[in-house]
């Protein structure tokens, strides 16, 4: 994470751009990997569609938290 953060600080964006590019990224990979554990479990139980969607929607929610978190020990510099 430390090594994306530190590329994502060098590009010479906008503050609110690079908070929106790290939001994308962690939510895209949390809903990634939602998903591949959907695709494991849903062979055994929880088949349905609506467990698909809490397993990847779930994941983009706490996302949100975790960059929160992360961002206030560690904000973003304008370049």
């Amino acid at each position: 994470m430390k090594t994306l953060w530190t590329y994502i600080n060098s590009k010479k964006w906008k503050t609110p751009n690079k908070y929106r590019f790290i939001f994308f990224i962690s939510g895209f990979t949390g809903a990634f990997a939602g998903f591949v554990l959907w695709l494991v479990i849903h062979i055994w139980a929880l088949s349905t569609l609506d467990w698909m969607l809490c397993f990847i929607g779930y994941p983009i929610l706490l996302s949100l938290f975790w960059v929160y978190i992360y961002t206030s020990n560690h904000p973003f510099y304008e370049s």
